[in-house]
């Protein structure tokens, strides 16, 4: 498979990487925990290995929509910083996501992973019951953030210093 850089000011699509399985079935450029398998590498791949991800999401939290904070009711640190709707893995032993994550952002750079931001509708990771499960974002005029939830079919309005 393949994965692309969708650049949305200029409409520009970058190849990213390829996703390259060897003979006998062994990813042969992996980022993480996992680090990367030192096997021969198709001369696409090797070129590859400098471009690795800013940020790693983890896997399962499955993103649903991103916002980057363009208001001025949150504090500073959150200007211009990104927004995420983890949906969250209903099919894993121990779920993940479920939650509103944030990443602070500087001169257009991600300066840190995904931190929590909204949390509450996951009851335990080991649990199968959940509160709801967070879809889409939507800031609003005021600066606040709307959060829309389709396990718990709710709304959630987040703002600060109300």
């Amino acid at each position: 498979g393949e994965f692309h850089r969708h650049r949305i000011q200029s409409a520009e699509v970058e190849l990213l990487a390829f996703l390259n399985i060897s003979a006998i079935g062994i990813p042969t450029l992996l980022v993480g925990e996992l680090g990367d398998i030192d096997f021969a590498r198709p001369k696409e791949t090797a070129a590859l290995l400098e471009n690795h991800p800013d940020v790693l999401l983890g896997a399962h939290v499955a993103v649903l929509d991103i916002k980057f904070y363009t208001g001025t009711q949150f504090p500073e640190e959150y200007r211009g910083g990104l927004f995420l709707a983890f949906h969250g893995s209903w099919n894993r032993a121990e779920r993940t996501g479920y939650s509103v994550a944030f990443i602070p952002f500087k001169d257009g750079r991600p300066q840190s992973g995904p931190q929590d931001f909204l949390t509450g509708w996951m009851l335990g990771s080991d649990m199968t019951e959940v509160w709801g499960r967070p879809v889409g974002l939507l800031l609003l005029k005021d600066g606040s953030m709307l959060v829309s939830d389709d396990g718990g079919r709710k709304i959630w309005r987040v703002s600060y210093g109300e």
